[in-house]
């Protein structure tokens, strides 16, 4: 069977983006399943730090998140 995976953009490739207008969004910082995340803290850090780290790389806050793993 064919393996499929995804392959993910550098920050060159993201700023390069966010300049030509395009809206970067925040996806959790180290894309983990939310969904099985029991401590507080850790879910702060994942969105938290995901948008910090956006910011940091293009000047522009993400307003989007999108859940990871559904």
């Amino acid at each position: 069977p064919q393996k499929l995976f995804t392959r993910l953009m550098n920050w060159s490739q993201i700023r390069q983006c966010s300049k030509a207008g395009i809206h970067i969004g925040s996806h959790g910082y180290s894309h983990l399943n939310m969904s099985k995340i029991t401590n507080k803290e850790t879910l702060i850090h994942e969105i938290g730090g995901s948008k910090k780290r956006i910011f940091k790389e293009t000047g522009i806050e993400p307003k989007i998140f999108a859940f990871p793993n559904g």
